[in-house]
């Protein structure tokens, strides 16, 4: 199977010659004389809409630390979403976000997140909650694998046309939606529940129905199509530095974390088919 990305880099918005301590030092792009031809002749300032569909890490959550110990999950940031920090649709003042990168090259932006709400969690096919108020346009949920990306992009697409998180004048603006997914289906492949769920083709078929449609519902999109990351390398670098993370315990819902070879699993999950099946 093959699909055709175009993929904008996470450095979208970097002016080489310069070396700055923030965005906000960055010179301004030069006024545009045409319109973009396509997808290939985009720049920074010709998105117009920021869309996301994902999991935890674009989510928000863990981006406050929790205190270790039992006592941790006393702390407020252990049930709570900080939407408005997310790495790529943050919105806040101060995040280093993508979305705030952007920003700087075109004031007038809509769908990044903002502000913090309470914790949503989902385990297999289950109901999408959101909240309008932060999540805008940004699907991602807590827990989701990329089974949930078609319940995501219900949401996504639906608000897109409705008129209450994007101007009408720039519906047929160019748009930038991100899909980072993953992490969930490799920690819940050492599970039976989710066997079927987790092989290397079903998430490369469900990767690939969430962009066709995409391409097919959403006009003048750029599909910014993210990598995951090895969670197995994450357990090991908490275990050679316990201060790298507080509070360990909030790995425990990783099934694969409680197995015996689990981690093998993973890395080799992750390093071989899925890789492959992902560059097909």
């Amino acid at each position: 199977m093959f699909v055709k990305l175009i993929a904008l880099v996470a450095s979208v918005v970097s002016v080489m010659a310069l070396n700055v301590t923030s965005i906000s030092e960055c010179p301004a792009l030069t006024t545009r004389t045409s319109p973009p031809k396509d997808v290939t002749d985009l720049r920074a300032d010709d998105i117009k809409i920021l869309g996301s569909l994902g999991d935890s890490i674009l989510a928000g959550y863990g981006m406050k630390p929790i205190s270790s110990g039992i006592l941790g999950f006393l702390n407020k940031n252990t049930l709570t979403e900080h939407r408005g920090l997310s790495y790529l649709m943050g919105a806040d003042e101060g995040a280093v976000s993508i979305a705030n990168f952007i920003k700087h090259y075109n004031q007038v932006i809509d769908g990044p997140s903002a502000g913090s709400r309470i914790l949503g969690y989902l385990r297999g096919h289950q109901r999408l909650a959101y909240n309008l108020e932060t999540d805008y346009l940004n699907a991602a949920q807590v827990g989701a694998m990329a089974l949930n990306l078609d319940e995501e992009l219900n949401y996504l697409i639906d608000h897109l046309d409705d008129g209450t998180m994007v101007d009408p004048k720039v519906m047929s603006d160019w748009k930038m939606i991100t899909i980072q997914i993953g992490s969930n289906d490799i920690c819940r492949s050492c599970n039976q529940e989710f066997a079927n769920e987790t092989t290397a083709d079903a998430y490369a078929t469900y990767l690939e129905r969430a962009v066709q449609r995409l391409q097919a519902e959403v006009p003048n999109v750029l599909v910014n199509l993210m990598g995951m990351f090895n969670l197995a390398d994450i357990y090991d670098v908490y275990a050679k530095d316990p201060e790298y993370c507080d509070n360990r315990v909030l790995l425990k819902p990783c099934d694969c974390f409680q197995e015996s070879g689990g981690l093998d699993h993973m890395d080799r999950l992750i390093n071989g088919k899925l890789i492959l099946n992902a560059h097909e």
